[in-house]
């Protein structure tokens, strides 16, 4: 155990830890096929299950990525958030029985299996929890500042390094053709003025 996730709550309303946490590296991950997480820079995963005594059969189960900068953390959460912010660390959301936030240079998952509105409160708590753990706060990619503010749709920026992410994203081609990699700095935003839309990619090369 070491800061922040000894500092984790381990048991919230009534739910609690089940088993001992477990910890990834960037190998251990590579095996598991968290290609997405692998784009960005990674150092290490946490991860913890709670569930309730007398029904084993829920369960939640956090992930917390460490990355190796704020920038990577928020990389990672604007490439998935999907929902509503719900105002846990520096950008948060929560849709489905999936929790998601970012803070200074971590990346945080919740997932709910079973009754998801039963476990929701106690999602959000531990949510507050690991955020609260989290001392600090870090910055959002400097290139993101590059992009024009008029109309850009908030929700949908996105910060990635490789070819595949700008793929999911927006379909632009099978093959690298802008020569996209792991050293590439990219944001796209999506855009609506008046009666038009559109996206903006900036490649910082």
């Amino acid at each position: 155990m070491k800061e922040p996730y000894d500092s984790i709550p381990t048991q919230v309303r009534d739910w609690s830890v089940v088993e001992e946490d477990r910890f990834y590296d960037r190998a251990t991950l590579s095996a598991d096929g968290s290609d997405l997480y692998l784009t960005l820079v990674l150092e290490e995963a946490f991860i913890r299950r709670y569930t309730i005594v007398d029904d084993p059969d829920v369960e939640i189960v956090l992930d917390v990525y460490e990355m190796g900068s704020s920038v990577e953390a928020f990389g990672i959460f604007s490439c998935e958030r999907e929902d509503e912010d719900i105002g846990v660390g520096q950008g948060s959301e929560y849709g489905g029985g999936v929790l998601r936030f970012w803070k200074n240079r971590f990346f945080a998952s919740m997932v709910s299996l079973g009754d998801e509105e039963y476990a929701k409160p106690a999602m959000i708590e531990i949510a507050r929890g690991v955020a609260e753990a989290i001392s600090g706060e870090g910055s959002r990619p400097n290139l993101a500042s590059k992009l024009p503010t008029e109309g850009l749709l908030e929700s949908d920026l996105r910060y990635f390094h490789t070819m595949q992410c700008l793929n999911n994203f927006y379909f632009l081609s099978g093959e690298n053709i802008l020569a996209l990699d792991e050293e590439t700095n990219c944001v796209i935003g999506s855009y609506e003025r008046e009666d038009e839309a559109g996206v903006l990619l900036r490649v910082e090369y």
